[in-house]
């Protein structure tokens, strides 16, 4: 009887110890101060203070909590004398590893309660994608990604300008990714958060905000006539004073402040002095010397549009225009005539193919004679055609000669032509008579363009960059200057001292030419794209990037030139002739017309 009275105790004693549910200790008598530790990649250490004043023996039982499971109350048994413990988990994972501690005197039989529980999170817990945003005027919100498992929460510090941090400003709960707070305006607030589980926490974030006036939104623009432009944007703030317009010309900076109008109106018309120009527009509301942020930009076009366009056969390569109709190079589509008399509705008259066999690349026309250059591949390399074109649709030829090279380009003055003949270099040929010969050629290694002024030839010879020849006498051309280029000059037009360049990747390059021995380099425009064709007249220049389409260049400071208006093209854009108030310009799809003035 009494082995089994003794056997019973022993029983509920250790039913007692393994469920944990004895009598507490004296009220705050347990480990406290747990911290845990990384030591090593895959260590962490877990340590406590303790300080047992009894004879007791006693052993400490740690608890263990992963990410979002529950707590394991039995993780580990340490015995009296060693106040920590060595775990062995991933130290480079998202989930929280969580301890706490109590210990078990064996002598009593009972249990203290648990301490305050610790955790280690690695750097994988950190949030991220931490963003502040402008919600309303008066109001900010944050966002961040959750990425760690088993937090308690989330701590938000917030500081304003230069002033201290407010530590825990907002304390939140588990898996919230969202929080909005009240903003002044006029100053920088800064934020970071931070995963938390006990006194432990993840690696900060942070993230600020200038907190302003809303910004305009909405922002278009109107032409209302060839020299007024109107905006109108929505007005998003309060208590702004007024808004501020900036504008932007083609490729030149921002003129800030360009006007500024009332608080609450919402509408502003602009005075344009350019014949034809890219215009950007952004409006932000101010108070003060304080300013919200832009509105989008707006960007428009004012006389610069492509009003027509006609498709050709063949392989569109170069435009001459003259007396309203637009000559082709098509390639073995020969020479195209487009009526271009209503430039919104060109209209393609036919072509002179059938006089013209070989591949058509180049076409000068004066005094109703159609001087024309092609190629063959059968019998000689070039060929020049004289067409007698006063009548339009029955054109008649006059007479031919055949060139040393391929022609590439083709220029009138007086009794010649001049032909820019690529490896054959420039040849001069006599066009007065019946009897049309070559009078001189001087060798090139790849002359693409040629233009005549006065008693000089400017060839643009590809890779070798420009050469300038007097031509006084054409049966001895003389090369005076020369200026070389890392780009390939493609296309020349002169106009008084200067020469304009279609320079390639170099983009356009202005030349200046009174010392034509010495011809130097004035200023240059850049695209960024590859420049092939060029056209200048007073004060205005124009060209074609093949990459990026037709540019209007104001060339009234010639040292300082400055784009006002870009039409971006799909196509590739390779030539262009410019008359009164439109520019033609041929692509791989044919002839497109570009109103550049009123």
């Amino acid at each position: 009887m009494n082995f089994l009275k003794i056997s019973f105790v022993v029983i509920i004693a250790l039913l007692l110890f393994c469920c944990g549910d004895t009598t507490s200790p004296t009220q705050g008598d347990f480990p406290s101060d747990v911290k845990v530790e990384k030591v090593s990649a895959g260590m962490v250490r877990i340590s406590w203070v303790y300080n047992n004043t009894g004879e007791d023996t006693l052993q400490f039982i740690l608890g263990a909590k992963k990410g979002s499971d529950g707590w394991d109350e039995y993780y580990a048994v340490v015995h009296e004398e060693t106040y920590e413990y060595f775990d062995y988990i991933p130290t480079s994972d998202s989930l929280i590893y969580a301890y706490k501690v109590r210990y078990y005197n064996i002598n009593t039989g009972l249990y203290s309660q648990f301490s305050e529980a610790d955790a280690y999170l690695s750097a994988n817990t950190a949030p991220t994608e931490f963003n502040v945003q402008t919600n309303t005027q008066q109001s900010v919100t944050l966002t961040w990604h959750d990425r760690c498992v088993g937090e308690e929460g989330y701590y938000i510090d917030k500081k304003i300008g230069n002033g201290s941090w407010d530590n825990n400003y907002f304390k939140l709960d588990a898996d919230i990714e969202t929080i909005t707070d009240t903003a002044t305006l006029f100053d920088t607030i800064y934020y970071r958060v931070s995963a938390y589980f006990g006194d432990s926490s993840s690696a900060t974030v942070q993230d600020s905000i200038f907190q302003t006036l809303l910004a305009p939104s909405q922002l278009g623009t109107t032409i209302l006539d060839v020299n007024k432009i109107r905006l109108d944007w929505t007005d998003n703030s309060s208590g702004e004073a007024g808004f501020s317009i900036d504008r932007k010309v083609g490729g030149s900076d921002w003129n800030t402040v360009y006007a500024t109008v009332d608080s609450n109106l919402t509408t502003y018309v602009d005075d344009v002095e350019y014949p034809c120009a890219t215009l950007c527009y952004r409006v932000r509301a101010f108070q003060d010397s304080l300013y919200s942020l832009y509105s989008p930009i707006d960007t428009i076009n004012i006389n610069l549009q492509i009003v027509g366009s006609v498709n050709t056969p063949g392989s569109a390569s170069e435009v001459f225009f003259a007396d309203w109709y637009a000559f082709v190079s098509d390639g073995y589509s020969g020479l195209e005539v487009i009526d271009c008399s209503q430039p919104n509705a060109p209209a393609l008259l036919g072509n002179y193919q059938t006089l013209l066999p070989d591949r058509t690349i180049s076409s000068y026309i004066k005094n109703n004679i159609a001087y024309v250059a092609t190629h063959s591949t059968v019998t000689n390399p070039g060929r020049i055609h004289l067409l007698d074109i006063s009548n339009l649709l029955e054109p008649v030829m006059i007479g031919f000669t055949d060139t040393e090279g391929i022609p590439q380009h083709i220029f009138v003055s007086g009794d010649y032509a001049y032909i820019a003949e690529g490896e054959a270099g420039l040849s001069i040929i006599y066009i007065a008579g019946s009897n049309l010969h070559t009078v001189s050629n001087f060798q090139l290694d790849d002359a693409r363009s040629v233009f005549v002024k006065d008693n000089f030839a400017f060839v643009a010879e590809g890779l070798e960059g420009l050469k300038i020849f007097d031509v006084l006498d054409t049966s001895n051309p003389e090369l005076l200057g020369e200026l070389s280029t890392s780009g390939s000059m493609l296309d020349v037009y002169v106009l008084d001292d200067f020469a304009y360049l279609a320079d390639g990747e170099n983009g356009m390059k202005i030349i200046d030419i009174s010392d034509a021995e010495n011809p130097t380099v004035y200023s240059r425009i850049s695209t960024n794209g590859f420049v092939y064709g060029v056209w200048a007249e007073a004060d205005y220049a124009y060209f074609v990037d093949k990459e990026k389409g037709f540019y209007v260049v104001d060339t009234s400071n010639l040292q300082h030139p400055e784009i006002l208006g870009n039409i971006e093209m799909d196509s590739e854009p390779v030539s262009i002739n410019v008359s009164g108030s439109y520019a033609y310009v041929t692509d791989n799809e044919g002839l497109k017309i570009i109103q550049v003035k009123p």
